[in-house]
């Protein structure tokens, strides 16, 4: 067996070393091709019109949607969009994307690190590898959603604190760093990072019987720097807005996940969140996970254990936060997803530290195998549906499908001989085209596929700026809708419908209103109208869409046209 297996001493030169730099290569391959492939999306037209606001006020502190306060979370994610967009010159899907995958990136070197201060490369690449290719990794890392930032300072708060811990750093910098990171994730998203910091360290050093390191002057230091940290928000935040406020803007997504409390919904989140997890988010290195069930497993562990523990507690005192609000999402699991990927990792060392033919590792070799085939499995399929039935929202066209069969083809072939032989090497070759198979999905096919089903909201934008005349500002009739706003590009004054005076106060008589359950309905509408467009804003085409932006132009002569029903 490779000596690089060996229980050794944590390496200090680990950020020159070959595997880290292989693998955040492969990374930005994976992540950054068709980056702005599909349109913009879900939640992250919200941050990014909340970016356009503060680019064009100048006000970074209090997020706004048409120059009013909102209170869906701390403004952190949306301060990087918008400096990407200073850089970059507009707030688009490369803006809105760009911060997720750097995110990404940071938070596969933390887990490098973390793992070299006591793995060998074999188990420290794979948790790093693990982490970057877990399916809903994959699919959040390419979004401008919240969850890839936070799950960077989340998960880097943890880690870098036992990082520290394993690699004898000085108690000052283990406390005031990993503190630090606690607090700019809280800044991401709220309450939820400073619970599963305080609760992970405080409950090992309690479980560990060294809770008196709770009490030491570099651990008041640490928190000392946190609320430094949020203040360099909060205090000009609660200066303009006032303290009420700031804790509105805390828990305002928060107290959504309580919504429906009823019991069956209860017990069916109970029962089937875990298994979508395991067998979902995880997949397909949460299989490794289940090697920690087996007892001799765990004793074989060595000085392993006290890092597992570390781990396992940080996963289950932060469970409960997403196991029992029935509303909860997968995805709000996310920060949690690298404390995961470092168990897989362990898994990976040891199995590779048993004799050559034993169980493990002849469990593993038929792991890899299957993993393997999978490539060209998907790919047949892909191939037969683009041939048989072109005109399903999977297929492609068959020269795509024809590449996309020769490339899976090619890396089954090379994960099926990387498993014939189980070497530190081999296991690394055999996870690297899993996650090259799993990275050339999501950022091809995945894309193509909803190019296809998605709406082309940016298109219609295109169309209806046309339509408007230059010196008609548009306006809406209550708030509008975050993707047309975004696209839109232009101030969009929010005006009450039953006041339709400010429309001649403004000097237009162009506006526009959000259909939807809550929303405006045409009826609504206190004078005469004609309709001008009407723009879909949600993910995928409906025939009956959801979401909608109407607009019209008021209609001065009231016997020129009746009101739209």
């Amino acid at each position: 067996m490779d000596s690089d297996l060996k229980l050794q001493e944590r390496s200090s030169g680990w950020w020159r070393e070959k595997e880290l730099w292989l693998l955040l290569l492969l990374l930005c391959g994976m992540y950054l091709t068709n980056l702005d492939g599909i349109t913009i999306r879900g939640e992250e037209s919200r941050r990014g019109r909340i970016a356009w606001e503060m680019l064009h006020s100048g006000n970074w502190y209090v997020p706004t949607m048409q120059d009013r306060p909102v209170f869906f979370r701390p403004p952190l994610q949306n301060a990087l969009i918008a400096t990407v967009a200073t850089v970059h010159g507009e707030v688009d899907a490369w803006s809105l994307r760009i911060p997720s995958v750097i995110a990404i990136l940071l938070t596969v070197i933390v887990i490098y690190g973390y793992g070299r201060s006591f793995l060998s490369r074999l188990g420290a690449f794979a948790a790093a590898l693990g982490f970057a290719s877990m399916g809903q990794v994959l699919e959040l890392g390419r979004l401008g959603e919240t969850e890839a930032v936070f799950t960077l300072f989340v998960a880097g708060s943890l880690l870098t604190w036992r990082w520290c811990w394993n690699a004898g750093t000085s108690p000052w910098v283990m406390w005031t760093s990993s503190y630090a990171l606690a607090a700019a994730a809280t800044l991401t998203k709220g309450p939820q990072a400073p619970m599963y910091f305080v609760g992970g360290v405080w409950l090992f050093l309690i479980v560990t019987r060294r809770w008196k390191l709770l009490l030491t002057l570099p651990h008041l230091a640490g928190i000392g720097v946190a609320l430094s940290v949020l203040a360099l928000w909060q205090v000009p935040y609660a200066m303009q807005m006032g303290l009420a406020t700031s804790f509105k803007v805390y828990v305002g997504d928060v107290a959504s996940r309580f919504g429906d409390m009823k019991a069956m919904t209860v017990i069916k989140h109970l029962v089937s969140f875990p298994l979508e997890i395991v067998f979902g988010s995880l997949l397909p290195w949460s299989l490794l996970m289940l090697c920690y069930a087996n007892r001799r497993f765990r004793e074989d562990l060595g000085r392993l254990r006290e890092d597992v523990l570390f781990l396992a507690l940080c996963a289950a005192i932060s469970f409960p936060s997403v196991w029992i609000p029935a509303t909860a999402s997968l995805r709000y699991y996310m920060p949690m997803f690298p404390i995961f990927a470092c168990l897989a990792g362990i898994a990976v060392e040891r199995i590779a530290a048993y004799a050559p033919g034993s169980f493990w590792p002849n469990l593993f070799v038929r792991y890899q195998k299957t993993l393997a085939l999978v490539p060209v499995g998907t790919a047949l399929v892909v191939l037969v549906v683009s041939v048989g039935w072109p005109s399903v929202s999977w297929s492609q066209t068959v020269t795509f499908s024809l590449c996309y069969f020769a490339a899976c083809g090619i890396i089954a072939g090379v994960g099926w001989y990387a498993a014939e032989r189980l070497t530190p090497r081999n296991i690394m070759i055999g996870m690297t085209t899993t996650a090259c198979f799993l990275g050339l999905t999501y950022s091809t096919l995945l894309v193509y596929v909803r190019q296809k089903i998605s709406e082309d909201a940016p298109g219609a934008i295109v169309q209806l700026r046309q339509q408007l005349p230059a010196d008609q500002p548009l306006v809406s009739l209550g708030p509008a809708h975050h993707l047309f706003l975004l696209l839109y590009g232009e101030p969009v004054k929010q005006l009450a419908v039953d006041h339709p005076e400010e429309l001649d106060r403004i000097g237009t008589d162009y506006f526009c209103f959000w259909v939807w359950s809550g929303g405006v309905k045409p009826a609504d509408i206190p004078f005469e109208w004609e309709q001008v467009a009407v723009i879909s804003c949600d993910r995928n085409r409906r025939s009956n869409p959801v979401d909608t932006m109407i607009v019209g132009r008021r209609i001065r002569s009231p016997q020129v046209a009746s009101r739209p029903n």
